[in-house]
């Protein structure tokens, strides 16, 4: 007996290991469940999800691969428990024509990782379709709770009926090559958003990013702290509802009718690269802006850089401590109740005489007139040069090797001045 009951055990732990049983405890990681797509039908390897009348949902945390296309649309809701959802894209194509190909409903976070080499497709709506602004939901994606998107592969995401991208919650971006168009905001996030990596090329037809709430405290921001950004917007390139700050990572800005930067408190900028091209100001802050590092490049119709407005009572300021600035612009190109340049370069040509509040500064500046036409090359000496993007009558030049009381020549190709440093 004893003989015949430890055979029967021994069969049972090797059909165990054979079948996978306990793959945890094996030192095995699970692969979670893994799903191809045929249309309107859908192959399930696994649970925590279910498939019926085109609506793939996702009702437990766990990882989730999906492959294939998908005529319908792909909803998540973890329950009231809040739990992670994490989905891998795997050369996934998604579209519904009546509202989001992706619904966070309720999930604690969802992560999308675009595996490597694959390549993604989501849509909402179909090409032609009325514009629906009041349906914030009908995003490509759109979350009720935090997102984050990472992976190596690549994503294209076109939003018919609203905005490309919307949560409700925080936004993150590590990784991916994300390109979105949207006939309203690219994306969306109304706490906060940060890009850490990868690239994203937006066309919309509103704001290219954009937060729109900070009722709660510390939320409201946009960080961009590395990564690439290519924005294209019929409205604003990126508007914060609070904080804006560049820390690191590439952005390249176009606003066909509004600002390049926009912040509803302050634009803090430490590193990275900016170039922005705007139809009104290329950075706009209410509470003031602040370079210490980077390269920023503006070309803009209106200010070059802005804080405050009519309706703020405090003062305002601009304040450069390092970093490089280069601007070309219809009006001022430092317009705040105050103005410091205090470090750094800044090579500046407006189209405006210099403001009565002035600039100051704790070392050497150079000022003075100069006129010339959109698309000439202005020169101070060996030091710096700068491309027009507009006609301009006015230069000022902040560097850390004038000397106070030298004569410098300042030229266009057509005309010649000296100015001398004070």
């Amino acid at each position: 007996m004893k003989k015949t009951l430890s055979f029967v055990f021994a069969a049972f732990f090797a059909l165990c290991i054979f079948t996978g049983c306990g793959a945890e405890g094996s030192g095995e990681k699970s692969t979670g469940t893994s799903v191809e797509f045929t249309g309107t039908e859908a192959k399930i390897n696994g649970g925590g999800c279910s498939f019926k009348d085109g609506v793939f949902a996702v009702e437990k945390s766990g990882t989730f691969t999906l492959t294939g296309h998908l005529s319908g649309s792909i909803k998540i809701d973890a329950g009231a428990a809040q739990e992670d959802v994490r989905l891998i894209f795997d050369g996934l194509s998604v579209e519904n024509p009546q509202g989001p190909a992706l619904l966070i409903q309720q999930a604690k976070n969802t992560r999308i990782e675009l595996k490597e080499g694959s390549e993604n497709l989501l849509v909402s709506g179909v090409e032609g379709s009325p514009f629906d602004e009041a349906n914030a939901s009908g995003a490509v994606i759109y979350a009720e709770d935090d997102l984050d998107i990472e992976g190596s592969g690549k994503l294209l995401i076109k939003g018919y009926i609203n905005n490309g991208i919307g949560c409700k919650d925080d936004l993150d971006i590590n990784g991916g090559e994300i390109t979105v168009s949207a006939v309203n905001n690219g994306i969306r996030a109304s706490e906060s958003f940060e890009l850490k990596g990868g690239k994203l090329d937006i066309t919309a037809g509103n704001d290219g990013i954009k937060t729109s709430s900070a009722k709660k405290e510390g939320k409201g921001f946009i960080t961009v702290s590395d990564g690439e950004a290519v924005i294209q917007a019929a409205g604003d390139g990126m508007s914060s509802a609070a904080e804006l700050n560049v820390q690191g990572g590439s952005l390249t800005v176009k606003a066909q009718n509004g600002d390049g930067i926009k912040a509803g408190r302050m634009v803090n900028i430490s590193g990275g690269s900016i170039s922005a091209e705007a139809a009104d100001n290329g950075i706009k802050a209410l509470t003031g802006v602040k370079l210490s590092g980077g390269t920023v490049n503006i070309v803009s119709a209106g200010d070059g850089l802005q804080a405050g407005d009519k309706s703020m009572d405090s003062a305002k300021n601009i304040e450069q401590t390092g970093g490089e600035l280069y601007v070309s612009c219809g009006k001022q190109a430092l317009k705040a109740d105050e103005v410091k340049l205090n470090g750094g370069t800044a090579l500046l040509l407006q189209n405006e005489e210099l403001s009565g509040a002035g600039i100051s500064c704790t070392r050497p500046l150079l000022s003075g007139q100069i006129k010339g036409a959109k698309g000439s090359t202005v020169q101070v000496e060996n030091l710096g040069e700068i491309l027009s993007g507009s006609p301009y009558n006015t230069i000022v030049f902040s560097h850390g090797q004038l000397e106070s009381g030298k004569e410098y020549k300042v030229s266009n190709g057509l005309a010649e001045v000296v100015l001398t440093a004070g």
